[in-house]
């Protein structure tokens, strides 16, 4: 029986490892053009490089010093006591400095399924706080808004005359 993953990078065939280890990627073999990005996502190497637990850097976490960011360890933590301390750190925020002080936004990675969607989460937990600043658009298409007006028009208007 075969058994397949897809990342963003295509699909793959993943092969048991007889040895018991992290299973063998290979590319779908139907793929005329198969992208070699992700073919180690699996592999050994490549764990050893993942954030096992939550971390943060020791200055903070023993005197709350910001000095020293970049250049100091970090120490892992147990989620419970991570959670706590990230939960602190938000209310201190909202208490002092109010919920515009708050960012919501990731541009980072995030699945095609929209419940692991990282903006939509970070939406809806900051939400369910009172709120935050959020990004709006993408960094191509903020520029364009910015940037457009003072070249020819609007991006909602150049958006709106497209044709055929």
């Amino acid at each position: 029986m075969s058994r397949y993953s897809a990342a963003h990078w295509g699909v793959y065939e993943v092969e048991a490892n007889p040895g018991g280890g992290a299973p063998h990627l290979s590319p779908l073999g139907m793929d005329p053009d198969p992208n070699p990005i992700g073919l180690d996502q699996l592999d050994d190497s490549v764990t050893g490089l993942r954030v096992a637990r939550p971390a943060i850097r020791k200055g903070w976490l023993v005197g709350r010093n910001r000095e020293g960011r970049g250049e100091e360890p970090f120490i892992d933590l147990p989620w419970d006591e991570a959670l706590d301390i990230a939960a602190s750190e938000i209310e201190r925020v909202r208490r002092n400095h109010g919920n515009d002080a708050i960012f919501g936004g990731s541009y980072g990675w995030s699945s095609a399924g929209r419940f692991h969607h990282a903006q939509s989460q970070l939406h809806r937990f900051y939400n369910m706080l009172g709120g935050y600043v959020r990004s709006v658009d993408s960094y191509s298409l903020g520029a364009g808004r910015v940037l457009m007006p003072h070249i020819a028009t609007s991006m909602d208007e150049s958006n709106a005359s497209h044709t055929s």
